[in-house]
């Protein structure tokens, strides 16, 4: 009677409470650590929840990973009780309190790869409630999440090229995580691009397609005509404002026609798409390369260190890579990334000091397809023959160029 106590006591402290005697095999999780866990107790042959069988130990007991999964909510989460008041008229916390399904979907997984399994744990959880571990203060997600929309709200509807010297005096931060003011969300990114070796290297051989749309009796030929806009032709985009010139391209030429063509306006319509290759080799901050972000049943310092950081860089990469509106309309939501982009231009350095030519990331037009945008103006796409300009750059010089007539 006493074990069994014991056991009830430690489950209620971890927020559930399970029949005991099931064994779970790791296919019936889909998270990698809790496969780990389940692959390192495994002690039975047998799966009370798919019935696989195996001549050798394959199940771990369902109270382990539960008190596994308990614990690690735990590191995050809290129960609303001590932390929070409630409101006995109301029937309510006062604050936000969510259930165990609400807490998995706040970090965007999903567990279980079983579906008794799946009702299995989400029943031994359903009598619980969580809040965050300090409500009244700021973790290291919440900050940089926090700091990246202050950011972007002041270079949106405040001062959008004097935003680092403003004085913000008048303001102090949360309680918790500090906050990153004026110009650090920018240092920040940087930093994180260096922290994670997001740079990756082009070799001058590399081949970037650009893809022009036109009507069937127009011709475009050069490398000037292919290439990055003139500067009194060049429309906002994701990454730059108006009137200033970047080289949009894609490392395959579907790829390039897919982030180009208009398809609600394509009917008729002639693309030509150029080839074109760097002279020299060149090197792009490439969002590709971000880790995943560590699950939270992780538990080894490392994970439990970047998970912060490496969420709050794949919400950046998303917001880099959504696809624009083609019209003529001014987009502000696009200025927080332009002025990113414009940091990494001018002020960047990695850890050896250098800087970069772009950057680097997967389509959305065309998963699975990459997008590069490349520091490159008009006057630095040139010919194959052609005499290199005066000032410095990276230099693209056309290699190709193919016509096909765009259908729906």
């Amino acid at each position: 009677m006493g074990q069994a106590k014991n056991r009830w006591l430690e489950q209620q402290e971890l927020g559930f409470n399970a029949p005991g005697w099931r064994h779970v095999c790791d296919e019936c999780v889909a998270d990698y650590a809790l496969k780990h866990l389940v692959r390192s107790h495994a002690a039975e042959p047998t799966c009370d929840f798919c019935d696989r069988t195996s001549d050798k130990p394959i199940a771990a007991d369902a109270d382990t990973v539960l008190e596994h999964i308990g614990r690690s909510i735990n590191l995050e989460w809290a129960d609303p009780v001590g932390l929070l008041i409630f409101d006995k008229e109301d029937d309510r916390w006062v604050g936000r309190v969510l259930d165990f399904e609400e807490v998995l979907a706040e970090e965007f997984m999903w567990p279980f790869a079983n579906e008794r399994f799946e009702r299995f744990t989400v029943d031994a959880f359903s009598e619980s409630q969580w809040t965050e571990v300090d409500p009244g203060g700021l973790n290291e997600a919440e900050a940089l999440q926090f700091s990246w929309e202050l950011f972007a709200e002041t270079v949106k509807h405040k001062a959008r090229f004097l935003f680092a010297l403003l004085d913000e005096e008048g303001m102090s931060d949360e309680p918790g995580a500090s906050l990153r003011r004026r110009g650090e969300m920018l240092i920040e990114i940087g930093n994180l691009v260096n922290k994670y070796d997001l740079i990756t290297v082009f070799s001058a051989e590399t081949p970037l397609f650009r893809a022009k749309v036109h009507s069937s009796g127009q011709s475009y030929t050069t490398a000037r005509d292919l290439g990055t806009p003139p500067a009194d032709k060049a429309r906002q985009s994701r990454m730059s404002p108006a009137g200033i010139p970047m080289f949009y391209g894609a490392e395959e030429a579907d790829g390039a026609l897919a982030e180009t063509v208009d398809w609600s306006r394509a009917s008729g319509k002639i693309a030509t798409i150029a080839s074109f290759q760097a002279r020299t080799e060149f090197r792009v901050v490439d969002l590709d390369r971000l880790n995943d972000v560590p699950s939270i049943f992780d538990h080894r310092p490392a994970a439990r260190r970047d998970r912060p950081s490496l969420g709050f860089m794949h919400g950046f990469r998303r917001e880099v890579s959504r696809p624009i509106e083609r019209d003529d309309r001014i987009h502000i939501e696009y200025v927080p990334t332009q002025a990113v982009t414009e940091y990494f231009r001018h002020l960047f350095r990695d850890n050896e000091g250098r800087s970069v030519d772009g950057f680097a990331y997967e389509s959305t037009r065309a998963p699975g397809r990459r997008n590069v945008v490349l520091f490159v103006d008009n006057d630095h796409c040139l010919e194959r023959d052609e005499r290199e300009p005066v000032l410095d750059g990276l230099v693209l010089e056309i290699h190709g160029r193919e016509r096909r007539r765009v259908s729906e």
